[in-house]
C-alpha cells in the first residue's frame, strides 16, 4: 500500500511540475510580448519625421489612402482630418466625427480627449503629408492631402 501511494505521489509530483513548467512557458511568452510591443513603440519613434509648423499644419487634410499593418485599408477612404488656428481638431478616422484639442511639437501631433492619439509627420511636402500612429494594437499611414472642405462636398455633385 504504501509503494502504492509513493508511486502515486510521484505522479502527481511530475504532473505537478509539468503543469507549472507548462504554465511558466505561457507566462515568459506574455512577459516577451511586453518588449516586443516595447520595440514596436521604439520603430514607431525610429520613423523619419519632419518637423511641421503649425501654419503648415492648419486646415483640411483630405485621406488619400491608408495602411493598417503595412496593408491598404479601405475602410477609411472618407476620412479626414481638420487642424485649427485655435489648437482645435476634427477628424472621422474613429467613424463618427470628433473635435479634439491637439498640441504640434516639431513633428509629434499629439490629440487629446478620450484616448489620446499620437501622429508622427514622416513626411510633409507642401500640400501633401504623411501621418503614422498605433491605435488599438493597429499601426496606421495616413496619406493625407491639403484641400478644403468644400472641394469634398462638391465632389459627389460634379460625378453626376
Amino acid at each position: 500500500m504504501k509503494k502504492r501511494q509513493l508511486v502515486y505521489t510521484m505522479w502527481m509530483l511530475f504532473a505537478t511540475a509539468l503543469f507549472l513548467t507548462a504554465c511558466g512557458d505561457g507566462t515568459d511568452s506574455h512577459s516577451e510580448q511586453g518588449p516586443k510591443e516595447e520595440r514596436k513603440e521604439e520603430v514607431v519613434e525610429e520613423r523619419p519625421s519632419v518637423a511641421i509648423s503649425a501654419d503648415q499644419l492648419q486646415g483640411y487634410w483630405e485621406v488619400l489612402a491608408a495602411k493598417r499593418n503595412g496593408k491598404n485599408t479601405e475602410s477609411l477612404d472618407d476620412a479626414y482630418f481638420q487642424f485649427q488656428e485655435d489648437g482645435q481638431m476634427e477628424t472621422n478616422i474613429m467613424g463618427e466625427p470628433m473635435i479634439e484639442a491637439f498640441t504640434l511639437e516639431g513633428a509629434k501631433i499629439t490629440q487629446a480627449g478620450a484616448q489620446e492619439l499620437l501622429y508622427m509627420v514622416e513626411r510633409f511636402e507642401d500640400s501633401l503629408m504623411v501621418l503614422s500612429t498605433d491605435i488599438s494594437s493597429y499601426h496606421f499611414q495616413f496619406q493625407l492631402k491639403k484641400g478644403t472642405r468644400e472641394d469634398q462636398e462638391e465632389e459627389p455633385a460634379g460625378d453626376e
